[in-house]
C-alpha cells in the first residue's frame, strides 16, 4: 500500500475488526469458520431459550408453571448433554478452553455452563488463537500510517483496502491500455501485435485480468489510479526468435520488476490470444536469468 502496488490479503471483517480495535462476538465467528459458526448460533439459540425459560420460573407464581417451565429447562439440558461437548476449542483436540476441577480432561459442557463455553469459544478463535498476528499487521501498518487511521474506514471497508474479491469487475478499456503503454525495440503503437494485444486485454474477465497483472507487475491488481498510474510504465518490445524458430513458436515473457513485457510479432491475432493466455495461466512461478 506504501508504494502503491494493491496485493491480495483476503482477511476475514472479524481481524479487520480487531485490527481497528472494535471487539468481536459469536456472529463473527462465521466469517472465519462457517461451519463452526452455524454450530455456535445453534447452542446460542439453546441458551437464549434458557435464559427465557429462567425468567419464565421466576415468575410463575403456581406450582404447574413451575413445574412445566423445569421440565421444558430439562428438555434443553438433555439436548446439551446429547451432543458430548467439553471445553475444547473445535478442531483443535489440545486447546482446552477451560480444565475439569482437577486440572485434567477439559470440563465437560452442560446448560449451565454453556453462555461460558460460547464465549471461550470465540474468544479463543477470534481474539486468542491470532493475537500475535494481529499485533504484528498493526505495528507493520503503522510504521507507515498514523495510529487509528484504520478507524475511519467500517471494517467491511477495511478488508476492501487489502482484497479486491468484493469489488464490481470493471472491464479494461482499450483507450487506458493504449495510454498506458510504452512501444520500443520494435514496435510502435500503431503495429498489428500491439493492437491485437490492447484488443486481448480488453476482453479480459476478473480472472484473466488478475493473472495478466501477476504476469507483469507481481501483484494481482492495478495501483490506485489504474493503468496510468503503473510505475514503470507498462513497456512492450518485439521478443526476436532465436535462429530457426518463428514468433508464432514463442510465448510471451516479461521482466516484472520493470513491467516489461517481450511480445513476439505474432501472424494473427488468435495466436497472440492463445499464447498470452497459456504464458500468464502457466508461467506465474517461472523465473529465469535474460
Amino acid at each position: 500500500m506504501q508504494d502503491g502496488a494493491l496485493l491480495d490479503l483476503p482477511l476475514s471483517v472479524a481481524f479487520c475488526r480487531r485490527l481497528r480495535g472494535d471487539p468481536v462476538c459469536l456472529h463473527d465467528v462465521s466469517e472465519v469458520d462457517e461451519a463452526v459458526g452455524k454450530s455456535l448460533e445453534y447452542l446460542a439459540g439453546i441458551a437464549r431459550q434458557h435464559a427465557t425459560l429462567r425468567a419464565q420460573l421466576a415468575a410463575a407464581t403456581t406450582a404447574a408453571a413451575r413445574a412445566d417451565v423445569t421440565s421444558a429447562i430439562s428438555a434443553l439440558a438433555g439436548q446439551v448433554d446429547a451432543l458430548c461437548l467439553d471445553f475444547t476449542l473445535p478442531g483443535h483436540e489440545h486447546w482446552k478452553l477451560r480444565a475439569a476441577g482437577d486440572g485434567g480432561d477439559a470440563e465437560e459442557v452442560t446448560l449451565d455452563n454453556l453462555e461460558e463455553y460460547l464465549e471461550a469459544t470465540t474468544r479463543a478463535m477470534l481474539v486468542d488463537s491470532v493475537a500475535e498476528q494481529t499485533h504484528a499487521f498493526r505495528a507493520g501498518f503503522y510504521s507507515f500510517a498514523k495510529p487509528g487511521s484504520l478507524r475511519m474506514f467500517s471494517p467491511p471497508e477495511v478488508a476492501l483496502l487489502f482484497s479486491d474479491q468484493r469489488r464490481t469487475f470493471a472491464p479494461w478499456r482499450q483507450s487506458d491500455i493504449e495510454d498506458a503503454i510504452v512501444c520500443s525495440h520494435g514496435y510502435a503503437l500503431g503495429d498489428p501485435q500491439v493492437r491485437h494485444l490492447v484488443a486481448c486485454m480488453a476482453t479480459f474477465g476478473p480472472s484473466e485480468q488478475r493473472l495478466f497483472m501477476r504476469f507483469i507487475t507481481g501483484a494481482p491488481r492495478l495501483p490506485v489510479g489504474g493503468f496510468k498510474a503503473l510505475r514503470p510504465r507498462l513497456q512492450v518490445v518485439r521478443a526476436v526468435p532465436p535462429a530457426g524458430h518463428i514468433a508464432d513458436e514463442l510465448f510471451p515473457t516479461c521482466m516484472v520488476c520493470e513491467v516489461y513485457l517481450k511480445l513476439p510479432a505474432y501472424s494473427s491475432a488468435e495466436i497472440l490470444r492463445e499464447k498470452l493466455l497459456v504464458a500468464i495461466s502457466e508461467g506465474q512461478e517461472h523465473f529465469a536469468f535474460d
